[in-house]
Formats: C-alpha cells, structure tokens, sequence
C-alpha cells in the first residue's frame, strides 16, 4: 500500500512559499498600525499635559475661594481683592509664579447688600505672559450676621 501525503492547498502553505507582494502587504500594515499607535500617544501625551494644567489652575482658583472664605463678610471686597498676582503651584504669592490670579469682588451682588458673589480666574504665566485660557470659578457668599 502506497500511502499519498495529503497537503492542505493553502497559499501560505504551498511549497512555493509566501511571494514578494505578500511581504509588501503585511509590511505595510504593520507600518499602518505602528504609526497609528504611535500618533495616540502622541496626542494621549499632549491632552494629558493640557488637563493636567487645567486641573491645577481649577484647583489654585478654589484653594483661594476657602482661603477667604473665613474673612468678615464686611471685609471682603477690601482684603480678598486682587488683580493680576503672580503665584506659584500651592497657591502663595510668588513674583517668579508660574501662575496668575484675579479676584474681583463686587459690591451688592443683583442688587442685594447682603449678598456678594467671589470670582477667581488663574491662568498659566510662561514666557511673560499669561497663556488666555483662564480657569474662572465662581460663587455666592451671603451676609449671615444680620441674620
């Protein structure tokens, strides 16, 4: 009895072996999926850095809302008051910050003597100049000791 091999008639597996074009197709899709993975970490990096920035400018603006959350009502508006002040990453004043804060507390807020309302921007300070994407967080503080 003579036996017979049986070969599976695949091209992958034919004596011939894999041709020229097959090795330039699956080059190219490698290279394809490299330099696909590659460009997201690129851009995963970079939106990483720009969060990072915004989470810490958020931050430096609510430390300074709980900062001046203790001074008297009466008080605020000439204590807590600022315009452009340099700070650095925890928030203290820092003429070589990193950072710059405004505080504007106005007068009667919507009319009511009772009521005044706090709004803190920070913004990123490089290369002399603030970068114009301020962090602006916002609130209400009202006069209890009438009360």
């Amino acid at each position: 009895m003579e036996k017979k091999r049986m070969f599976l008639s695949s091209p992958w597996l034919s004596a011939k072996g894999i041709t020229l074009v097959e090795v330039l197709v699956s080059m190219a899709l490698v290279t394809l999926v490299i330099v696909s993975v590659v460009a997201l970490l690129g851009q995963s990096a970079t939106y990483s850095v720009r969060i990072d920035k915004i989470y810490t400018t958020a931050n430096l603006a609510k430390k300074r809302i709980d900062d001046i959350k203790w001074l008297q009502f009466t008080d605020l508006a000439a204590r807590a008051a600022e315009v452009n002040v340099r700070i650095d990453e925890a928030g203290y004043n820092d003429p070589n910050g990193g950072y710059i804060r405004t505080t504007e507390i106005p007068e009667n807020f919507d009319g009511h003597a009772y009521l005044t309302k706090i709004r803190v921007t920070v913004d990123e300070f490089t290369d002399g100049a603030a970068l114009g994407k301020p962090t602006i967080v916002e609130t209400l503080r009202a006069d209890h000791s009438g009360v």
